[in-house]
């Protein structure tokens, strides 16, 4: 019993500790300060190059990046009040792998490129700006992302 006891104090203690851990590596966003965003839409260039335009009030934030579509894509300033930021669908062509039963036949195969992982949840039309206050980033929500 006393061993009963023992193991279901470890186990509390364990799943306390690792969400605790959870809390401080997840990323926090600000939805006090609206960063003055005007408009956020995307252009298809072709059926896999995409351009997304952040449009701002003047002197507002300085942005960095961007979370959109389960990509990061860096921001360049185009004048004071538009960001663009270039990414790519990714293809859904796959490439040809080599699956032999002689060892060294599978040789030149290439590993797969995985995307990575976003640190949010975002639905279709949602995107987190990306921007540095104090030396720290901050993140701001935003919901509506059009196609123009």
């Amino acid at each position: 019993m006393k061993l009963l006891k023992y193991i279901s104090y470890g186990i509390a203690v364990c799943t306390l500790s690792l969400s605790l851990f959870q809390c401080a590596g997840a990323k926090q966003t600000n939805s006090e300060k609206s960063l003055d965003v005007e408009e956020v839409y995307y252009k298809a260039l072709d059926s896999i190059n995409r351009e997304l335009y952040i449009v701002v009030k003047p002197n507002s934030q300085p942005l960095d990046h961007v979370y959109y579509q389960g990509s990061k894509i860096s921001l360049a300033q185009d004048n004071s009040m538009l960001y663009i930021g270039h990414y790519q669908k990714l293809p859904l062509a796959k490439q040809d792998v080599i699956m032999s039963d002689k060892p060294f036949a599978e040789y030149g195969n290439k590993l797969p490129v995985l995307p990575e992982k976003i640190p949010f949840n975002l639905i279709e039309n949602e995107c987190m700006i990306g921007y540095k206050l104090n030396d720290e980033y901050q993140y701001f929500k935003y919901s509506n992302v059009i196609r123009k």
